[in-house]
Order: C-alpha cells, then sequence, then structure tokens
C-alpha cells in the first residue's frame, strides 16, 4: 500500500523548478534566429557550452540530437520543438534529472523580444531533494545567455 503523507504530496509538488529571462535584441529576427539555431556556432553566445557536435543531418527539426560540452561534461540534448523563427526547445536528461531551455522569439518594428525559459526537472527522490541546488546553479550558469546573444549579434561581422 502506498503511503501518502504532507512529505509525500510535497516532494511530488516538489517535480519542477524553473526560471525566466527577457531580453530585447535590437535586430531583426531572422538575424537573431539564425544566429541562435547555427547550433554548431553556441559557444559564441551560450558560454556554459565548450563545443558542440550536430549529431543529426540537416533540415533541422524535432528530433534533432546535439553533443553538447559543457562545463567539460558530454551531455546529448534533442530538439523538442521547432517553429522556425518563432520557437524552440532543447532538452537533456541525465539520470533522474532533465534540463529544458525554451527560447520564444517575435519581432516588434525591427527589434526582436527573445524570452528564455530554462526548467529543471526532477524524477527520483534523491534528484527531488538536490533540487533547489541543482535549480540554483542553473540559474547562475544560465541567467545570462540573451545578454550573451545580444553582445554577440552587436559584436558580428555581418
Amino acid at each position: 500500500m502506498p503511503v501518502d503523507g504532507p512529505i509525500d504530496r510535497e516532494l511530488r509538488k516538489m517535480k519542477t523548478r524553473s526560471f525566466q529571462v527577457f531580453e530585447s535584441i535590437p535586430e531583426s529576427v531572422d538575424v537573431v534566429w539564425d544566429v541562435m539555431t547555427h547550433f554548431a556556432q553556441l559557444p559564441s553566445w551560450m558560454k556554459s557550452v565548450d563545443t558542440v557536435r550536430v549529431l543529426t543531418e540537416p533540415p533541422v527539426g524535432v528530433g534533432c540530437e546535439l553533443e553538447l560540452h559543457l562545463s567539460g561534461q558530454r551531455s546529448l540534448w534533442v530538439l523538442e520543438t521547432w517553429v522556425p523563427k518563432e520557437r524552440f526547445a532543447l532538452s537533456t536528461r541525465q539520470g533522474g534529472l532533465t534540463l529544458r531551455f525554451t527560447y520564444s522569439l517575435s519581432e516588434k518594428q525591427g527589434t526582436t523580444d527573445v524570452h528564455f525559459l530554462a526548467e529543471v526537472e526532477a524524477g527520483g527522490f534523491f534528484y527531488k531533494l538536490l533540487l533547489p541546488i541543482l535549480h540554483y546553479g542553473t540559474r547562475t550558469r544560465e541567467r545570462h545567455q540573451l545578454l550573451d546573444l545580444k553582445s554577440a549579434l552587436e559584436n558580428r561581422t555581418p
């Protein structure tokens, strides 16, 4: 018979933590999308990524796989969502932990608004206990992505 006490209910609620960041970039959505989705160039604006290897042959779409080296660790990321020039999402699963990055873009008068949502999802008792620490580490490491993207776009040579 499963136990359903107050601690069990709280642990179920603690499954996911997220944070979001918004940034306006003074470029067209075409330019921003092209830079963000040229996955081999992710390290130019995603500072936690050392190298990227695209494992799936073009064209890019849902199911595309990327091998990322983040702070010296190799991880497999999968493209979960792909709506050209509007939204894409990448996720990775390691053990009982899933990390999902969703990017949404919209253009207004030549400026692109970018929304970044990072979700950390824990499965299993151990990861649920560590979720606040894992969320804090992800937020600390990834919260500057859009500022770094904006800087990379400002410093690029057309």
